[in-house]
């Protein structure tokens, strides 16, 4: 994580960082950033220790909210698990590049690389357990394709067409459009971005889980990423409830002032209400039923408790896996094989 800052806007990424130190030019007023907070004055009379710092931060950070801060760094990572063994880095994608056996086939050495055993599979998730907040998420899940993706691939291997588009949103470089709300566009799963959704989602998610803590009497533990056998596709579902049942919250921001009935009137909404038996049920067209569906298949869990949360409604889905879905993730790592990883590669020097 870093923060930078300038005079109008503070913004955030939550990709690791480096501080970059700018060589001095002529003409460059090296003393500007001390006029810029000489404006501002200190909340106490006494010089700052860092006790009061440590404080500060620690208190801004419970709030789980986007806070710019200028010249505080962020704290240092916490330390890997002891159960997590070390070389498992190295099924990371970078880790792999950085592996000295990299050799002439480039793309039969990262496949080979990237496959994961059971046990692997099983440290990796408990490593990167608490997702955005845990920096080994992002890195076991960069250049691999994920679950909130799965819909928009198996939307375009259908089309037989890979535009710019896809792959520039598989490798995450849309997340400037959302630093300071979230990690990475994708996991909003709606274009055009709309960073006011994507920080409603956010801030209520906890909200949706007390909820369903409550109505149900069952405890939601946090979860990291699952990987595939082959390590090519990977899904991080928003907790699990037992080893065969994962939960997915949903606080649809366009809902925020109806009920789930209603918003489920919407043409473009997951839910629909079933002719027949008049219940809502998720339409199985939609990204978040492919997100949903290779959850299951990733984890091995075999329901996933849909919680989707309004501030006038909550409703609790039961989506069970379905066996015709199971052909994609071969669909998937076919994409990966013979679509995205030579992208991948091209760009690679």
């Amino acid at each position: 994580m870093c923060h930078a800052f300038c005079f109008v806007i503070i913004g955030k990424t939550m990709t690791i960082c480096f501080l970059s130190i700018l060589k001095s030019k002529p003409g460059l007023d090296s003393s500007y950033h001390h006029t810029l907070y000489a404006i501002f004055s200190a909340g106490i009379k006494r010089p700052v220790t860092p006790e009061d710092i440590e404080w500060a931060s620690s208190s801004l950070a419970q709030l789980d909210r986007f806070t710019g801060l200028g010249w505080i760094l962020a704290p240092e990572p916490p330390a890997l698990p002891q159960t997590f063994d070390p070389c498992h880095h190295i099924k990371t994608f970078d880790g792999i590049l950085a592996n000295s056996g990299y050799c002439e086939d480039k793309a039969q050495h990262l496949l080979s690389s990237l496959a994961v055993s059971p046990q692997q599979k099983e440290a990796i998730e408990r490593a990167t357990v608490g997702q955005t907040k845990n920096d080994l998420w992002m890195a076991y899940r960069k250049k691999r394709v994920t679950a909130s993706n799965f819909g928009l691939v198996l939307a375009a291997v259908k089309r037989n067409s890979y535009p710019p588009s896809l792959f520039k949103t598989l490798l995450g470089h849309y997340n400037f459009k959302q630093g300071a709300h979230h990690l990475v566009m994708p996991l909003c799963m709606k274009f055009p971005f709309n960073p006011q959704a994507c920080d409603w989602g956010i801030v209520h998610e906890p909200k949706a889980k007390e909820e369903y803590m409550k109505r149900t009497g069952v405890t939601i533990q946090e979860s990291g990423v699952f990987l595939s056998d082959s390590g090519l596709l990977g899904g991080s579902p928003d907790g699990t409830v037992s080893a065969d049942c994962i939960i997915e919250v949903k606080c649809p921001y366009a809902a925020r002032k109806k009920t789930i009935i209603q918003a489920a009137e919407a043409k473009d909404f997951y839910l629909k209400l079933d002719e027949v038996t008049g219940l809502l049920k998720m339409k199985p067209t939609h990204n978040y039923w492919h997100q949903i569906q290779g959850n299951l298949y990733l984890t091995g869990a075999g329901t996933c408790h849909l919680v989707v949360w309004t501030p006038l409604d909550v409703v609790i889905l039961f989506i069970h896996k379905d066996p015709a879905w199971a052909n994609n993730i071969s669909v998937l790592e076919i994409f990966y094989k013979d679509i995205f990883l030579p992208h991948i590669l091209s760009d690679i020097k």
